[in-house]
C-alpha cells in the first residue's frame, strides 16, 4: 500500500469537501490574481490548491522577501498574508504593499494563528479587509475571498 503524506491526506479531504461544498464563487475567478504568503508549506499548499480549484490565478510566497518580489512585479486583486514569518514579517510586507504603486489598493486578508486582538490590530494597521484564522476553514477562506473579489468588482474594496 502506498504511503501518503499528511499534506496528501489533507488535500484529498479538501478535494472531497470542495465537490460537496455549498460555497461557490460568485464571480469569474479565472481573471483574478491572488498572492498567498505563508512560511508554513502545508498552509501554503492548502490555500493555493483551494483558490486554484476555485478558478483563481494564484502566486505563492514562502517568506516576506518572496512576497515583496511578487508585490513589486505583479498587480494582485487580493493578497492573503501571514503575519509571522522569519525573514520579513507580515506587518512589514503589508506596509510596503500599501505603499507600492502596483498593489497599494489590493484587497488584503490577514492569515494568522494570532488571537483576535492581535489580528484586529493588524487589520487596522494594514487597512486589511479581514482575517482568515488558522487552522484554516476552507469554506471561510472561500467566503472571504469571494466577498473581497465581488467588492472589488463593484469598486467597494481596498484600503
Amino acid at each position: 500500500m502506498p504511503k501518503h503524506s499528511v499534506t496528501d491526506t489533507i488535500l484529498a479531504s479538501i478535494d472531497r469537501h470542495a465537490s460537496t461544498s455549498s460555497i461557490a464563487p460568485k464571480v469569474a475567478w479565472h481573471n483574478k490574481k491572488i498572492l498567498v504568503v505563508d512560511d508554513n508549506p502545508v498552509n501554503l499548499e492548502i490555500a493555493v490548491e483551494t483558490l486554484v480549484d476555485a478558478g483563481a490565478s494564484v502566486s505563492a510566497a514562502m517568506n516576506g522577501s518572496e512576497a515583496l518580489d511578487h508585490i513589486n512585479t505583479t498587480a494582485f486583486d487580493l493578497v492573503l498574508l501571514d503575519l509571522t514569518m522569519p525573514d520579513i514579517d507580515g506587518h512589514a510586507v503589508g506596509r510596503r504593499m500599501r505603499a507600492s504603486e502596483k498593489n497599494g489598493t489590493a484587497s488584503l486578508l490577514i492569515f494568522t494563528a494570532s488571537d483576535a486582538a492581535d489580528a484586529a490590530a493588524a487589520v487596522r494597521e494594514l487597512s486589511a479587509q479581514g482575517v482568515v484564522h488558522k487552522p484554516m476553514d476552507v469554506d471561510n477562506l472561500l467566503r472571504l475571498v469571494d466577498l473581497q473579489l465581488r467588492s472589488r468588482q463593484h469598486g467597494l474594496a481596498g484600503p
